[in-house]
């Protein structure tokens, strides 16, 4: 199997926040693991509930593609939030997440013996 460099890329907003595993292969395709959180409805205010759950986006021709199950999709309640945006501890929550999240990626990877190597791509509050 080729190497596969999987780069972590981080992105926080005040009512988004989303967490991405992308992979390039030697053939230049990309498997990209993403795992957001968001409104349930985004248009009411305020906001309601915020959910987060996970999906594998995949970049490549399907009949080109091993697919591998790493995880079932799931979406938990993280609680109800009745401030416009999200305070520190609500943060520390979210954050706490999507490390556990990226964890079980990485020893569902470490299990399945797919090479990669972590690179923090992006760490940033979009204004």
């Amino acid at each position: 199997m080729s190497h596969t460099l999987w780069r972590k890329v981080v992105k926080l907003a005040a009512k988004d926040f989303a967490c991405f595993l992308m992979a390039t292969d030697d053939k230049q395709r990309t498997v990209t693991l993403e795992a957001m959180l968001g409104c349930r409805n985004p248009n009411a205010e305020p906001v309601d509930r915020i959910y987060f759950g996970w999906h594998a986006v995949y970049a490549m021709p399907e009949n080109e593609l091993t697919q591998v199950e790493l995880l079932t999709g799931s979406c938990h309640s993280l609680g109800q939030w009745n401030t416009k945006d999200l305070s520190a501890d609500e943060m520390t929550i979210i954050a706490e997440h999507m490390t556990e999240l990226l964890t079980e990626w990485q020893q569902k990877l470490e299990q399945l013996e797919i090479p990669y190597s972590f690179e923090q791509v992006a760490s940033a509050a979009n204004q």
